[in-house]
């Protein structure tokens, strides 16, 4: 079962992956990993539709976009070392060369040179890489010329990816092998005839997507026994539940490394039909932790994964530790398991509690629980400080057992809405709200609803009066007294049922113009030889308030008889924004002229109007 029994001084030496976000991916490439679709469609490009998919096998996931438009593999390997240190993501999604291939005075053998330095660089920081073959060019731009370029750029892209044994992504025979009955690769492409479309980025987010599901990812559930008096190590493992029959795992690399060293040795491989190794090669006085890797057919090796220390009489620290943030309570909720390491031999009596600030050297206790709770709040929090959490287990002994990992708090509950507005419209006796999204809640989570709240002017506290589905963004009030003050907030509320602090505060704006001022009727009559008209003459001025706020287009007269209720005004006249003046005439008797009440509501440029003003 030991295909591999390297000396340790001359074996492979490996950085661990641990300084890197293990669920995270970056999107590395020019226009077409950045998204373009005859203009600006980053929104809409692979990396967001890759981040939708991520969650059916990563619990965290999140993607960097790091394309930039127009960009050659000359410039991009300069840039690479920068991200890859930035983002800090264990997974490294490289598709570039389009614009070399355009440039037909560059040497592909040049790109495919830069190509993989830019592989190497992030092997080097123990970044996984995976490289992908460029997409066909469509109609008039896939010239005889392109063609030749890209098929032979891609066959480099294919013995490179071979050579520093990575995994290939086949973006482009994907593409071309589109079926015909489905419109053909052609029908993936956008009409400037080189970057996809919507449905084309959706299909090469799909392509990435079942490459990544067969990444040998490291084994899980890794156990380290110490037997014969400390002389020899027992580890065993488990698959990680994404590897399947696809992802073809032929063997597992067994690493070790001392207290004092910064990277893990090779020092063992074995067959991928057994999942345990016995270290029998120890150097006395020495305390070892281990790590073990996948390695698929191709000779593609995964991430270590996360070492394991041998037991021994200390107890262990608690596991699954989590650190949520909920800003609304503005407290930090911990949770964690008890170590199954622990039983039957060691009894645990408490669970101590540390935290830090980031940057602080030293962790201080702030709770010792018993051992039958596994979770505590802590209030005692300023949202402004990063913390740091770990806890220890303590036996029945007194012994305690070494810190767990440092655990970095996490945002629970969403952030809140962005760019509250909430426009009055006393002709409508309405108060429309309207917000933005939160994009920091993208990838981090799923909202479902949004809430919405309001007070009065002078009041404490909210009050919620609507809660909404999610991407709804705006809301309607109707229900509210003209004569009071509102104030009013939105909320957030996600997939876990948790709701987020409010978003900043809105206070009504009037949004209609003010009704006009001074409205004065004056009745006139019209004498003539053979015929007498009654006229009613209506006049009045502009709403000083609407200076500097309305631009004031035109006037609508309405017509109402006295006894009847405002609901009958009917408009009669429209008139331009320079006549202050209107004459209702034909009116048959004096009487008749009597009997008319006459209102005007002013109307601005965007043809909203305002409250009818009436006369005294």
């Amino acid at each position: 079962d030991i295909l591999e029994h390297p000396k340790e001084k001359n074996s492979q030496k490996i950085l661990p992956p641990f300084h890197l976000f293990q669920d995270e991916f970056i999107a590395f490439g020019d226009s077409i990993t950045y998204g373009w679709d005859n203009g600006d469609a980053k929104e809409r490009g692979y990396p967001p539709r890759l981040s939708q998919l991520l969650p059916y096998s990563f619990e965290t996931p999140r993607v960097h976009n790091r394309g930039v438009p127009a960009e050659t593999t000359w410039e991009a390997v300069g840039r690479v070392f920068n991200v890859i240190t930035s983002d800090l993501a264990l997974y490294f999604l490289l598709m570039e060369g389009t614009n070399d291939v355009s440039d037909q005075t560059y040497s592909l053998d040049a790109t495919a040179f830069n190509l993989k330095e830019m592989a190497k660089k992030c092997l080097n920081f123990g970044v996984i890489p995976l490289i992908s073959t460029i997409i066909p060019r469509a109609r008039g731009r896939w010239t005889p010329i392109a063609q030749q370029r890209t098929f032979s750029l891609n066959d480099k892209i294919r013995i490179l990816a071979s050579d520093l044994k990575i995994i290939l992504t086949e973006n482009f025979q994907a593409f071309y092998d589109y079926p015909a009955a489905s419109g053909g690769y052609e029908s993936l492409i956008s009409t400037d005839n080189l970057h996809p479309n919507n449905q084309g980025y959706q299909f090469m987010a799909e392509t990435w997507y079942a490459r990544i599901k067969e990444i040998p990812f490291p084994p899980v559930k890794i156990t380290a026994k110490n037997t014969a008096g400390g002389k020899e190590t027992s580890l065993t493992w488990q698959d990680d539940p994404r590897i399947t029959q696809e992802t073809g795992i032929a063997q597992y690399r067994i690493y070790r490394k001392t207290d004092d060293a910064s990277v893990f040795s090779h020092i063992a491989t074995v067959a991928a039909s057994f999942h345990s190794y016995k270290d029998t090669n120890q150097s006395p006085g020495k305390s070892y932790s281990y790590s073990i890797a996948s390695v698929n057919a191709d000779g593609v090796m995964g991430a270590l994964a996360e070492p394991v220390v041998p037991e021994s009489i200390d107890p262990f620290p608690p596991i699954n530790i989590q650190a949520k943030i909920l800003m609304r309570e503005r407290s930090i909720h911990l949770t964690w398991e008890k170590n199954p390491q622990n039983a039957p031999d060691i009894k645990v009596e408490n669970y101590k509690i540390y935290r830090k600030i980031q940057g602080d050297s030293d962790f201080i206790l702030i709770k010792t629980l018993p051992e039958t709770i596994f979770k505590y709040v802590d209030k005692a929090i300023s949202l402004e400080d990063n913390y740091l959490y770990a806890l220890s287990t303590v036996s029945s002994d007194g012994f305690e057992s070494m810190k767990s990992s440092p655990v970095t708090p996490v945002v629970g509950d969403p952030y809140p809405p962005l760019s509250l507005t909430a426009n009055l419209y006393r002709r409508d006796r309405s108060i429309i709200l309207n917000w933005k999204e939160n994009p920091k809640n993208a990838g981090l989570m799923n909202i479902l609803y949004y809430r919405i709240y309001r007070k009065q002017t002078g009041d404490n506290e909210f009050k919620p009066i609507k809660t909404i589905l999610y991407p709804e963004k705006s809301h309607t009030d109707s229900d509210f007294d003209p004569e009071e003050n509102y104030i009013y907030a939105v909320s957030a509320i996600n997939s876990d049922d948790l709701e987020g602090p409010l978003s900043d505060s809105a206070v009504p704006v009037v949004s209609d113009p003010y009704p006009p001022k001074d409205i004065k009727v004056d009745l006139l009559v019209n004498r003539a030889f053979l015929y007498r008209e009654y006229i009613n003459r209506i006049t009045w001025k502009n709403s000083p308030s609407n200076k500097d706020l309305f631009t004031i287009t035109k006037y609508r007269i309405y017509r109402k008889k006295r006894d009847e209720n405002d609901v009958y005004f009917q408009m009669i006249k429209e008139v331009d924004a320079s006549y202050l003046i209107f004459l209702d005439r034909n009116l048959q008797s004096y009487q008749h002229a009597q009997e008319y009440e006459y209102g005007i509501a002013a109307v601005d440029w965007y043809n909203i109007e305002g409250p009818i003003g009436k006369q005294p």
